[in-house]
């Protein structure tokens, strides 16, 4: 069995093969592996669920076998402390 992907700009779904389902951790790893992209510290990638218009997360979520999923690549907010002059 395998689980479908696809980023928003794709026309059809990659497979990617797999005997259970897998936590979404691996998944974003196994998916960044077959595109042979590298990590990038400053991106993450947001998983949504085709058929229920869920985003997956946070882990320890698992994917489901079979399931139909939309990848994006999506910059991390730094949480910067804001200093607020009240003068």
């Amino acid at each position: 069995m395998s689980i479908y992907y696809k980023f928003p700009s794709a026309r059809g779904y990659r497979e990617l093969p797999a005997m259970e389902p897998m936590s979404l951790l691996e998944f974003k790893a196994r998916v960044l592996a077959q595109l042979k992209m590298r990590e990038d510290p400053e991106t993450d990638m947001e998983v949504r669920d085709v058929e229920t218009l869920q985003i997956l997360g946070p882990d320890p979520t698992l994917v489901p076998m079979g399931a139909r999923l939309v990848v994006r690549r999506m910059r991390i907010r730094d949480n910067v402390d804001m200093v607020v002059d009240n003068a």
